[in-house]
């Protein structure tokens, strides 16, 4: 809504011509040349719980154990819990769908704007040319 105030560089003055913080020069193979991705694959994704887990329990002996408790067990909060978790697995957790009415944001933006002392009038101008997709100026 309202512009954040930084005191940083812009992004171009601030990695022009460096690579890790140091200058590319030709034939440094410290760094990496401009454009080019020191991590092309990403973050490695890991499953240290997972695997720690899966080292203490049988996936098998944990399914079956699900299956007793979705059928077996006494309580109904605990075999309503025990469904609803195969089920996320089978099909996946359902989406959640939440409506924000135009209303919504204009109040959400007059209550940042007095919280930081800004223009309430302007801030409502901002979100709500915001929230019908309209280009806003900085």
């Amino acid at each position: 809504m309202m512009a954040a105030k930084t005191a940083t560089k812009p992004r171009a003055e601030n990695n022009a011509g460096t690579t890790r913080g140091k200058p590319f020069k030709p034939g440094n193979t410290a760094g990496f040349k401009p454009g080019q991705s020191g991590n092309s694959g990403g973050r490695p994704r890991t499953r240290e719980l997972t695997d720690a887990l899966a080292k203490i329990v049988k996936p098998a002996k944990l399914a079956k154990e699900l299956n007793r408790l979705a059928l077996e067990a006494e309580e109904n909060t605990i075999r309503l819990q025990a469904i609803k978790y195969i089920y996320d697995r089978f099909e996946g957790t359902p989406l959640h769908r939440s409506e924000v009415t135009i209303d919504d944001v204009a109040e959400a933006a007059r209550r940042m704007a007095r919280e930081q002392g800004e223009d309430e009038a302007a801030a409502v101008r901002e979100a709500l040319a915001i929230f019908r997709g309209e280009k806003v100026s900085a």
